[in-house]
């Protein structure tokens, strides 16, 4: 077998390595390259900063309430079916909470404190009694214990930023990628509540990874499955985005309608299966345990909208405008009742005077951003809508419709679910608007590039060229 010239030369041999390929590799994929190992650069820089940081967040009594469940990680593990739903146990406190909230916190919670050698937190915070009261009784985690499961959580954020990276570049430019990701790691809300030890980290990490399989799992966009699934089990209300993975699936052109629903069938088998896995609680009476869930959940709806009748959101108008301000008007709220502000007062005012910590949070910041979010969506929209007969143009079509299309389903949930204006209820949406907004921020740039490509590329007069000669 001859060996063929690979630089064009007659009579020459010359063998390809991989950083020929890397040199010789056309001047936008070299461009890529650069753009992604700067991402990377910048995303431990940006790790290690928020990592240091961890401590400074003030304490919320969740975070002790999450630590007091961990112990759940081990029991999934040793006796998954202690965790069952019992009904002679319906006044139990510890299966009250696996009826109203998610696992998949507390399991990664209980994960960081396991990797650190602590035994849970032994007493759940008590809302009825004093700071004081709480802390002689144990349930104030102390500093090592406290730090263990809310660096479980923080070491996720720099993994959700990669996530929304990859799925901007999909949508269009490495541009929207570095914009989203800049914009999610910015958040204030983000910077809050993703580094303590409470769900909320894992919210905005399994949403990115949903939306990253969205516009990525072209071949087998069954294994949008699996993040759906533990995005469910991360929060109640990410259980909107179900649907859109089965979407990608029908949405595939290449393949037979049998395949579309064998594929189908998949996704809805491992999404079940990841949600039966995870939730223990339904192994022994699951219609009866899912009764008691809806009934618990509707309960703690009123109880909440009782005890804060002012701030009930009554009407859509309310709710629309109580989801705008807690993404964008309103600055971070470190708690959402008033039993302990004078307990955390000075730990809540050192954090806020960091202005990182309240980022894009002043009213021109923040309805700029909004403006730009809005734009991004309206773009979108009209990209998707447009026919084309280029694949990658179709291609893009489908990514941008699936990011708009769960988009508006988690925000038609939120908005049918939340009772109240509490900013952490609305924080599964930050991945989404950190997208569009990238989006919208990139087709407001593509008239300038233009426009300064045109300059460049425009015929020199006489005079400009005998100027440039004379220097």
């Amino acid at each position: 077998m001859s060996l063929q010239p690979m630089d064009g030369s007659i009579g020459s041999t010359k063998l390809q390595t991989p950083l020929d390929n890397l040199v010789c590799s056309p001047p936008r994929l070299r461009t890529r390259t650069f753009s992604l190992l700067a991402f990377l650069l910048v995303t431990v820089l940006v790790s290690l900063a928020l990592l240091a940081g961890v401590s400074q967040v003030p304490f919320h009594p969740d975070e002790s309430t999450f630590l007091f469940l961990s112990g759940d990680f081990e029991r999934l593990f040793n006796s998954p079916a202690s965790m069952a739903w019992q009904p002679a146990q319906s006044g139990d406190a510890v299966q009250r909470y696996r009826t109203l909230d998610a696992p998949l916190g507390r399991y990664l919670v209980g994960f960081g404190r396991w990797l650190s050698g602590r035994p849970p937190l032994p007493v759940d915070w008590d809302w009825g009694q004093t700071w004081q009261q709480n802390q002689q009784a144990g349930a104030m985690p102390n500093t090592g214990l406290l730090l263990a499961g809310r660096y479980s959580l923080a070491a996720l954020l720099p993994m959700s930023m990669l996530l929304l990276f990859f799925t901007g570049r999909r949508l269009g430019s490495d541009l929207i990628g570095w914009a989203a990701a800049l914009l999610l790691v910015s958040n204030a809300l983000v910077l809050m509540l993703n580094r303590r030890a409470v769900s909320e980290g894992l919210v905005i990490f399994t949403t990115a990874w949903t939306l990253f399989s969205l516009v990525t799992a072209k071949k087998s966009p069954w294994q949008t499955a699996l993040p759906a699934g533990l995005a469910f089990c991360a929060k109640h209300s990410l259980g909107a985005l179900a649907p859109v993975g089965l979407l990608a699936i029908f949405w595939q052109p290449h393949l037979s309608l049998a395949n579309r629903f064998k594929q189908a069938g998949l996704y809805t088998a491992i999404y079940l299966a990841v949600l039966l896995a995870l939730n223990p609680f339904v192994w022994a009476h699951p219609l009866a345990a899912l009764q008691s869930a809806a009934d618990a959940r509707r309960e703690l709806a009123y109880n909440q909208v009782g005890d804060r009748p002012e701030q009930a959101l009554s009407t859509p108008g309310q709710r629309i405008l109580g989801l705008v301000g807690g993404l964008y008007l309103t600055p971070p709220i470190l708690a959402e009742v008033g039993n302990y502000i004078e307990d955390t007062r000075l730990a809540d005012q050192l954090y806020l005077d960091n202005p990182f910590h309240r980022l894009l949070r002043s009213l021109p910041a923040s309805g700029l951003l909004l403006v730009i979010t809005l734009f991004g969506g309206l773009a979108a929209l009209c990209q998707a809508a447009r026919p084309t007969q280029s694949p990658r143009a179709g291609y893009r079509r489908r990514a941008l419709s699936l990011v708009l299309v769960a988009a508006g389903l988690q925000t038609a949930a939120l908005l049918a679910l939340v009772p109240l204006p509490f900013q952490r209820y609305y924080l599964p949406l930050v991945p989404h608007t950190c997208l569009l907004a990238a989006y919208g921020l990139e087709q407001l740039l593509i008239p300038i590039k233009k426009a300064a490509r045109d300059r460049q590329n425009q015929p020199r007069t006489a005079s400009e060229i005998g100027e440039r000669d004379l220097w």
